[in-house]
């Protein structure tokens, strides 16, 4: 799960989306998120470099999501779709949680 990830030529981000292609798969689901107004510096582009590293998951078979919002380099958006619906029982829960608090149904 990322949120506004930082995947650009700052301390060496840049070298780890072509080794997702060179490597073999893990049993991960991929989260991504970022803004389309993110931050495009010396460094690179944040919004660019996500959605690189979203097509680099998906060419090496990953169950990715990549949920695109309009704000910059903040929080905002990322904390607004942190919250998730439960499959099991309809009840609200936070994304990272491995099951729902109410129903306990696992996450899938």
């Amino acid at each position: 799960m990322s949120f506004v990830g930082s995947y650009t030529n700052l301390r060496g981000g840049q070298i780890y989306s072509s080794l997702i292609r060179k490597t073999e798969p893990k049993p991960l689901r991929v989260f991504l998120q970022d803004g389309q107004n993110d931050q495009s510096i010396y460094g690179g582009n944040w919004f660019i470099g996500n959605r690189t590293w979203r097509r680099r998951f998906t060419y090496a078979g990953y169950d990715t999501s990549f949920v695109v919002g309009t704000e910059g380099h903040n929080n905002k958006h990322g904390s607004a779709i942190l919250r998730m619906r439960c499959g099991g029982c309809g009840a609200t829960t936070d994304a990272y949680r491995h099951a729902c608090g109410r129903c306990g149904a696992a996450r899938v």
